[in-house]
């Protein structure tokens, strides 16, 4: 079928090729598309039609492309790094993170400190920060406790901060995400 043509015609057209006897009610079910529509095509690519059930009678069918799988693992293989691999509790996982983030109590004081200053500063300035804004910038800082309080150059807070700022320098150019 070289014309160029919405999926649903091609869809239709085989229906109509595979099952010569069935009604456009029946394609139009099959295929998603009006009665009418299914009339129309029926009506319009009638060589299609033909050409097509010519070629499924005489499998000239166009060869599929096969996929290498290959290169993927197995479901097994998968299963079994699975299994090999260290469970993450929360222990750990509280564990990792005072290590790169320094301890929690720590780091929330800084953050607290940050956040403190803002809310007082936009108060004593009569200033407000629409939703987004205030919570971008409660992140940075709490992102910059982080810095802080643990690794500097642990790179993901400076990739964070400027990810927050960007949400909101994006809404304000009309390009919300």
């Amino acid at each position: 079928m070289p014309i160029k043509m919405k999926r649903t015609t091609k869809r239709a057209i085989k229906e109509f090729a595979d099952n010569p006897k069935a009604t456009c009610r029946e394609v139009a079910k099959k295929c998603g598309i009006t009665k009418s529509a299914a009339d129309n095509i029926r009506f319009k690519y009638k060589s299609e039609i033909s050409k097509e059930r010519n070629r499924m009678k005489t499998h000239e069918v166009e060869p599929q492309m096969e996929l290498d799988l290959s290169q993927f693992p197995t479901v097994d293989a998968v299963e079994q790094k699975l299994q090999r691999a260290p469970r993450m509790t929360v222990d750990n996982v509280v564990d990792e993170r005072a290590i790169t983030y320094g301890k929690f109590e720590e780091l929330a004081e800084v953050s607290q400190r940050f956040k403190d200053s803002l809310h007082y500063f936009l108060i004593t300035r009569n200033k407000y920060l629409a939703p987004d804004q205030q919570e971008a910038m409660e992140l940075i800082f709490h992102k910059f406790a982080r810095v802080v309080n643990g690794d500097p150059d642990h790179i993901d807070n400076w990739k964070d901060i400027a990810g927050y700022a960007t949400l909101v320098a994006d809404r304000l150019e009309g390009n919300p995400r």
